[in-house]
């Protein structure tokens, strides 16, 4: 794939309220992209903190293996800047993974 496939806030925001699953890889210290999403209610925000892949921020493909998620898995990454982000995307896409979106400009974008 030429260029990786892009997402903004609303888009989040729109997968988020329609329920539609997917995998968020949070490469942020903490999960500070909640504040970014505070006006949602509660059953929209939780709904998207089961979406939340546990991972160790160095290891995310590790992880991603290790749990045996299919292939055409839809996964979301944030980073900072996009800058890992954009890696870590290559790298799944490298590895097979097919439904790959980041964050457009990561979080300080948003």
């Amino acid at each position: 794939m030429d260029q990786l496939n892009e997402i903004g806030i609303y888009q989040l925001e729109n997968l988020i309220i329609q329920r539609v699953p997917f995998k968020f890889i949070n490469l942020l210290a903490d999960q500070k992209i909640l504040s970014k999403l505070s006006h949602l209610n509660s059953y929209y925000t939780n709904f998207f903190k089961e979406q939340f892949l546990e991972t160790s921020l160095s290891e995310p493909i590790s992880t991603i293996k290790t749990l045996n998620l299919p292939k055409d898995t839809p996964f979301i990454i944030l980073c900072q800047d996009g800058t890992d982000s954009k890696n870590l995307g290559i790298s799944l896409e490298k590895e097979g993974y097919q439904n790959i979106y980041i964050l457009a400009g990561g979080f300080d974008k948003i």
